[in-house]
């Protein structure tokens, strides 16, 4: 359950091997390649390979392209083709589709301007309570937008007459004639009160004729630009995957030739450290004879490699969205693999609603293929859960298909469910405890030390036992321990743990609350659905409709429910417990995402 074993590599290699040998080393299985902790006084900082520019000036012309013809960049590299025939291909794609893009972006940018501006002009033209032509706006006569209050007490200064006003939407428009001697003032008046002149220059007739060309000529537009769109899916039709081939490559070779920036040179020879698996160890030093090549145990500051089954691989996405474990330290996620599913089952419990979400996991994997397939089995493991503890509980669809429970009702035998579930909570904590354990011993903590950040909640578990057996003297004895252990290490306020530790404890109750919710939620809509019977050959399709949807809704609320809270009981009750103590066992290293990006390389 630790994470993956490493050794640290120290390389020395010729200035004129450099590019085959950061290609070899990454090729090879050497992770996050860096800068070399050696003498600086003998060695300086190194400069990028060649190609750094020419490769980003490509990307950022193949991004264009991707962008604009709304191509997705996500693409999983199984291999690299050698980095001369990428920048040929990329090269000659450039040339030959990228003035068709922009040209056709350009018309469409044009197009969009046009159709926004006839936009903006139609939305004005359709709000106006009356009709109004181009002659009607002359220098002195405006169209504002206002309340009676402040026309009135403008009309009084400057307004001669209120040719029309209208309502519409409970916005006023006022048709005004203003004095020409007071214009200038009268506009001044106007910008200060807030009273909106609504702008008609645009008008070439009357408004209701014009409502009716900007109607025609939007439309126009749009379908122009409709027509602009499939010119530009026309341009890169078939090309997609190639786009999205070409990015990646340029992306990965991009990070290669930049990497050395990091590294360390003398006048013939530059210097670099790694990180392998043991297995590679060998393969590394006999691709590379004419390199020198020191190992030895990586120790701490370390990338993070997690070592999982295939199946319990996928659950790393969990374990992860919590923290990247810590080199050399414990890897939970064979728990989680177990966990996750057990509690999701636990809470979604339904025979039918199980059956649903497989069957969405298995056609959302047919849609997505391999990008979905950490989701699937998550989804699919706690689908099939979720299954079994329906037949358990004797639930599908909550009561619509009669089964008999194969071990307890959920509605009678709710009580025994809830010990159930406090059981199951006391053992997951009490493996977060252990692992906490384990991990200040792997820190090689002092005994002083991991008595006090280890020891008080298995005090405290042993105190309530020796209660319940009447043991009152060892009882007191352990509480005293435990408030000393406890105050010790946190001050006064640590006591207030205990109380903290039966709460956690408690909120186990919820694998029971979400499970009597599905069902509960389920025969309320079937009894309902059943209601509907009775209103003759209609309440067939009635009992259909609320059949359909009810379930449709509970399922769908439920499966958002138990996912959230079967992350919350790994968190909250299982990793709060884990992290406890310093050295906190999930370390976000910035390594991390280079070990991720090397792996793919």
């Amino acid at each position: 359950m630790r994470t993956k074993k490493l050794y640290k590599l120290l390389v020395f290699a010729k200035q004129e091997d450099k590019i085959d040998t950061i290609n070899s080393l990454q090729h090879l299985g050497a992770m996050h390649v860096v800068k070399a902790d050696v003498d600086q006084k003998q060695m300086q900082p190194d400069e990028s390979l060649p190609n750094v520019d020419e490769i980003s000036k490509m990307l950022l012309k193949l991004q264009y392209v991707a962008k604009e013809t709304g191509v997705d960049n996500t693409f999983y590299l199984e291999g690299l083709p050698p980095a001369e025939k990428v920048l040929k291909q990329a090269k000659k794609f450039i040339d030959i589709h990228l003035e068709k893009v922009r040209g056709v972006v350009s018309r469409k940018k044009e197009t969009s301007s046009k159709k926004a501006r006839y936009g903006a002009q139609l939305r004005i033209l359709s709000s106006l309570p009356f009709c109004v032509s181009h002659a009607d706006i002359q220098n002195n006569n405006k169209l504002v937008l206002s309340s009676a209050k402040k026309i009135r007490k403008l009309g009084k200064l400057f307004i001669e007459k209120v040719i029309v006003k209208g309502e519409n939407s409970k916005r006023y428009y006022y048709h005004v004639q203003i004095a020409s001697k007071n214009l200038a003032l009268a506009l001044e008046v106007i910008k200060k009160s807030q009273i909106k002149i609504v702008d008609l220059k645009f008008l070439k007739g009357g408004s209701s004729q014009e409502l009716i060309r900007f109607k025609d000529v939007t439309q126009k537009l749009t379908e122009e630009l409709d027509e602009v769109d499939k010119r530009l899916f026309r341009i890169i039709n078939g090309k997609q995957s190639k786009i999205k081939f070409l990015i990646a490559s340029l992306l990965n070779y991009r990070e290669q030739y930049n990497i050395t920036r990091f590294f360390a040179k003398s006048k013939n020879f530059f210097a670099v450290s790694g990180y392998c698996e043991g297995k590679d160890v060998n393969r590394i030093k006999d691709s590379l004879p004419d390199t020198s090549i020191y190992v030895k145990v990586a120790k701490k500051g370390a990338p993070t490699k997690l070592e999982n089954s295939s199946f319990s691989k996928n659950f790393e996405l969990v374990t992860k969205m919590f923290g990247t474990p810590t080199y050399g330290m414990v890897d939970p996620t064979v728990l989680v693999t177990f966990f996750f599913p057990f509690f999701f089952g636990f809470m979604l419990s339904d025979i039918g609603y199980g059956l649903l979400l497989l069957l969405g996991v298995v056609g959302l994997y047919l849609h997505f293929g391999k990008t979905f397939k950490k989701g699937a089995v998550i989804l699919g493991s706690s689908a099939i859960s979720s299954i079994i503890f329906g037949a358990l509980f004797g639930s599908f669809f909550g009561n619509l298909i009669h089964i008999n429970p194969l071990f307890i009702d959920s509605f009678q035998g709710s009580f025994t469910i809830l010990k159930i579930a406090l059981v199951i909570g006391l053992i997951h904590i009490n493996l977060g405890l252990v692992l906490n354990l384990y991990q200040l011993i792997l820190q090689r903590r002092s005994a002083f030390v991991i008595f006090l950040k280890g020891a008080p909640y298995f005090l405290l578990q042993l105190s309530v036992i020796l209660i319940i057996f009447k043991q009152y003297v060892l009882a007191i004895i352990l509480g005293i321990l435990l408030l000393a252990a406890l105050i010790k290490d946190k001050g006064i306020f640590g006591i207030m743990d205990i109380t903290g530790f039966f709460g956690v404890w408690f909120s186990y109750a919820r694998l029971l609350a979400l499970s009597l919710a599905t069902a509960g939620v389920a025969l309320a809509v079937n009894i309902v659905a059943e209601k509907a019977l009775g209103f003759g050959w209609i309440g067939v399709a009635l009992w259909l409709l609320v059949i359909v949807l009810g379930h449709t809704f509970n399922f769908a609320l439920n499966v958002l429910g138990c996912t959230i809270h079967s992350a919350r009981l790994h968190y909250v009750e299982f990793f709060s417990l884990f992290f406890e103590g310093e050295g906190h066992p999930f370390k976000a290293f910035a390594v991390q995402k280079e070990l991720e990006n090397n792996e793919e390389i």
